[in-house]
């Protein structure tokens, strides 16, 4: 509207100074130029007004996928969280078990050959061993067996340590990741533009169809929320 104020008055201060000039000589062109300048002024006018008319319609048409556009993101926002939130856990739980998987194999020859070693001895308990003269005999494999026994359970509290170890390891780098990946998430909705944020307009709201679960879903989310007393922190993710 502003170009056209802005320019109409020149089109027709130049169509005035065409038919000033012309005089009484016949048009050239009377298919393109009309005959006389309140004609021209319509035809300006009209032209004017259909320029208006088509860009209208385009901003309107503009506005209208704008919109569209911001509520497909705003759904897509939606599941953003959970979405980062399962990769995480899922890359972390993916970490902890190849780490202790090769905790595991670390240990599994020692376990193997302890292992080994108690079959050993248990084959090796024989009625004979009661024998008096047999008492040495009976005494050296009570005596590795203990040697034994406290190997495996050395070995079974190293195992355990280097598990603990493995999973408060990767249980720190999650929650590092889990602050960072909200804090992240947080400065990104808050610099999102959604629908609430645009002037309204007069056209009727874009309807969202949810199914039954979902709606289900939405409804035991905003009574938790509203029966939650927890302060809520600055932002736009209250």
């Amino acid at each position: 509207r502003a170009v056209r104020e802005a320019h109409e008055a020149e089109l027709l201060s130049y169509c005035e100074e065409y038919y000033a000039s012309k005089g009484d000589r016949a048009i050239t062109r009377p298919l393109q130029i009309p005959k006389t300048m309140e004609e021209q002024k319509d035809k300006v006018a009209a032209a004017c007004e259909s320029l208006m008319t088509k860009t209208e319609e385009e901003r309107q048409a503009s506005i209208k996928a704008l919109r569209l556009q911001l509520v497909r993101t705003s759904r897509a926002l939606n599941s953003l969280g959970s979405c980062a939130f399962e990769h995480i856990a899922s890359c972390a739980r993916t970490a902890v078990v190849a780490a202790a998987a090769a905790a595991s194999s670390k240990h599994a020859s020692l376990a193997a050959d302890l292992a080994h070693k108690r079959d050993v001895h248990q084959q090796s308990l024989k009625p004979s061993l009661r024998n008096p003269a047999n008492k040495g005999e009976k005494l050296a494999l009570e005596q590795a067996e203990v040697q034994r026994s406290e190997a495996a359970q050395s070995a079974a509290k190293s195992m355990r340590d280097d598990l603990l170890h493995i999973e408060t390891t990767h249980a720190d780098s999650f929650i590092r990741q889990i602050v960072h990946v909200s804090e992240t998430l947080v400065r990104l909705l808050d610099a999102t533009l959604t629908p609430e944020d645009l002037q309204p307009t007069d056209e009727p709201p874009i309807a969202a169809h949810y199914a039954i679960k979902k709606k289900m879903r939405m409804e035991q989310r905003d009574q938790l929320a509203q029966a939650c007393t927890d302060p809520v922190a600055e932002g736009r993710c209250g």
